[in-house]
């Protein structure tokens, strides 16, 4: 740097970290003196210089505060990943794969763009559409990486016939959108049984509000190191919030158990760490569970709506049945199928979910196979207490 003072230079220095790593021998005098050199230069250094780094970590807090400024630049959000995207394939790329880019939340700008160059280098004449060579360079970058590929980076589509009166929750629904667009600040808990629509109604909120959907699910969350998990979970909560995004948080209990009965330290500071962020945060979080009870009781007084989502009802269940009959192109004319499904007492979304799934790879021949399977699949669950008297 002395070789440069006397020059009009702005010096920019790549990958610190090799700068400032410590000496392979700690405990010798040697690590103290380069340390003492290092403090040296960033206080008595009179020229401009950029310092970039990939780990912030790595540098001890004394190299740290003898910077004058600390800019974080983190990824961008979704929107202008969306944009980055569309400037660096044109309009050669399918709006199928700029969703797809576009929504994976660790995807970069120069991945991106190197991606794009090589691809339009390949086959520069290969028309409009380089979707099959831009995804296939991401996926190996991502793979590489230790990030999700894109083809795993699955978001839940909601199906066409979707609708709110499809599930058996305990609050009236008609006018939550509207009240959420007032007042944006909430914080919401979904339970009930597995498969009753908590999460796809999560979805189909943000989808009403017009906002991105973050959901973050405990193995996205759970680190096995101590602290790790409540970085994590302040992490999850900073990026919802750069990308004004509706958070959902599936399988709650795991981060809100009741304390006391906690064995472990980490437990406590982990449900501690979730409720600070709940509070803080300054956008709508739903969170789903399927074991309410498990819940730290400081946690319920948190959520500003707590519904509970049930079996469906009978009527519901025809509903959901000629809708997918119609879907796999199957008739019930006599309605003896469908009639015989709405006496189940926990038939869920869920189960009809499943069944589409596998009409994908063994279709179904008549609607009497379809309410079979629905009725396996009932069978496979814990008995559910019918009621007594006529059912509405």
């Amino acid at each position: 740097m002395s070789a440069l003072q006397s020059q009009k230079t702005l010096l920019l220095l790549d990958e610190i970290e090799d700068i400032f790593g410590t000496s392979p021998l700690p405990f010798s005098g040697k690590s103290k003196t380069q340390k003492g050199w290092i403090n040296r230069m960033l206080e008595e250094n009179s020229l401009p210089c950029f310092w970039l780094s990939n780990d912030i970590e790595c540098l001890d807090n004394a190299y740290i505060r003898r910077f004058d400024v600390v800019i974080e630049l983190p990824n961008p959000p979704k929107s202008q990943r969306e944009q980055i995207v569309r400037e660096c394939g044109g309009d050669r790329l399918s709006e199928v794969l700029v969703d797809k880019l576009a929504e994976h939340e660790e995807m970069t700008p120069a991945v991106i763009a190197r991606a794009a160059r090589i691809a339009r280098s390949l086959h520069p004449r290969a028309g409009k559409r380089l979707d099959a060579t831009v995804e296939c360079l991401v996926d190996a970058t991502l793979k590489a990486q230790g990030f999700e590929q894109l083809g795993r980076h699955h978001v839940q589509q909601l199906p066409s016939y979707y609708s709110p009166s499809l599930i058996n929750a305990d609050f009236p629904v008609d006018g939550l959108i509207d009240g959420l667009r007032k007042h944006p600040v909430a914080r919401l808990c979904f339970y009930g049984p597995p498969g009753t629509g908590k999460t796809a109604f999560g979805h189909w909120i943000a989808q009403e509000l017009e906002k991105p959907l973050m959901v973050k699910r405990v193995s996205d969350l759970v680190s096995p190191y101590v602290g790790t998990t409540e970085q994590n979970l302040a992490r999850a909560f900073e990026k919802a919030s750069e990308e004004q995004a509706v958070l959902l948080l599936d399988e709650v209990d795991s981060f809100l158990q009741d304390r006391k009965k906690a064995t472990q330290s980490w437990e406590v500071t982990a449900v501690n760490e979730m409720l600070t962020q709940m509070e803080s945060y300054r956008g709508l979080f739903i969170a789903s569970t399927n074991l309410m009870c498990d819940l730290d009781e400081a946690s319920l007084r948190r959520f500003d709506l707590k519904i509970h989502f049930g079996f469906l009802k009978p009527l519901q269940i025809q509903t959901l049945f000629n809708a997918h009959l119609q879907t796999l192109k199957l008739k019930d004319p006599a309605k003896a199928s469908g009639l015989r499904l709405s006496r189940e007492a926990n038939l869920t979304p869920g189960d009809f979910a499943v069944i589409a799934r596998r009409a994908r790879f063994k279709p179904f021949a008549s609607a009497e196979e379809v309410a079979q399977a629905l009725l396996a699949e009932s069978r496979l669950k814990m008995p559910v207490q019918r009621p007594i008297g006529f059912v509405n």
